[in-house]
């Protein structure tokens, strides 16, 4: 698959991932919702390095979907196209997804 298709499908099933609902919190981990929120900012301003740290440590902390695809979507925009797919098919594949 094309390099520019595979980044479009990514990132378009991301944002619906995202997009599926109201962020919640997380529950018993507040920390982790702050450090998505930390990480969203980031990306927007195009650190895609240091959100996806971030993201990482909201994902040690609460493990979900939620924690998960903002993860594959740094991923995706850092180039690392394997690492990307493989947590995005495992947050879609999770029972609470959307």
């Amino acid at each position: 698959m094309p390099l520019f298709l595979r980044s479009v499908i990514v990132s378009a099933v991301v944002v619906t991932v995202l997009c599926a609902g109201p962020i919640r919190t997380f529950a018993g981990a507040p920390e982790a919702d702050a450090l998505v929120k930390e990480g969203i900012v980031l990306r927007r301003k195009g650190d895609d390095t240091v959100a996806l740290q971030k993201f990482e440590e909201a994902y040690r902390m609460a493990r979900s979907p939620r924690t998960l695809a903002p993860i594959a979507l740094a991923e995706q925009a850092l180039g690392r196209w394997a690492a990307a797919h493989e947590h995005l098919v495992t947050a879609l594949a999770a029972k609470d997804a959307v």
